[in-house]
């Protein structure tokens, strides 16, 4: 069931501040926060969010309230080797990854890792990126990137107007883009989900 604007503000200041101060907030501290004059205002929604299954509280406990992990599912793009075209799926699929992984509602994907390149980076084969899809990167993201239809991870650093992609991988060598030639960023690494079987 989807909240209501309010619902979602609400949900999102307890949400927000949980992650920045380790610990819920008071009821007193929603109340204030939204101008609400009474703490039967702050019982209702939160009686609401409970329902709605996106927390728990223990009844008459102070700061008790605790986020649900959520999970939600992102389209599954293919199969990476890296260096190699990407490996298209042959049916539509997604993957279901922690919320924490996927704040907003769209904009991610994920790829399954198809060999060891990335060992040395912690990324093994049969793991599954989760890729915040954009297409501008900061000095030390590591970037899902396409050029000549090789699909690479990298760091990404920008030097003046060429682009270095340097790798994890002690066995690779950085790459120098220049003005005259195309890079495609598809995406910056996000989040790595390893299934322990």
């Amino acid at each position: 069931m989807s909240l209501t604007p309010k619902q979602s503000q609400v949900f999102n200041f307890i949400d927000n501040f949980i992650e920045r101060e380790g610990f819920a907030p008071t009821q007193r501290q929603i109340a204030d926060h939204f101008g609400f004059r009474s703490l039967g205002t702050v019982q209702d929604y939160l009686g609401r969010l409970e329902q709605q299954g996106y927390l728990t509280r223990v009844w008459n406990g102070k700061r008790s309230l605790k986020i649900k992990p959520a999970k939600r599912r992102v389209p599954l793009r293919g199969r990476l080797r890296t260096g190699q075209p990407l490996e298209r799926l042959t049916h539509p699929s997604t993957i279901e990854v922690p919320s924490s992984m996927n704040r907003e509602s769209s904009g991610f994907f994920a790829l399954e890792v198809a060999d060891e390149t990335l060992r040395e980076e912690g990324i093994c084969k049969g793991d599954y990126m989760v890729v915040r899809e954009q297409q501008i990167a900061q000095n030390g993201d590591r970037v899902i990137a396409c050029i000549d239809d090789a699909i690479l991870v990298r760091r990404h650093f920008q030097h003046g107007r060429r682009i270095e992609l340097r790798p994890t991988n002690s066995t690779q060598t950085p790459i120098f883009i220049g003005t005259a030639q195309h890079i495609n960023i598809l995406g910056v690494l996000y989040g790595v989900i390893r299934y322990l079987q």
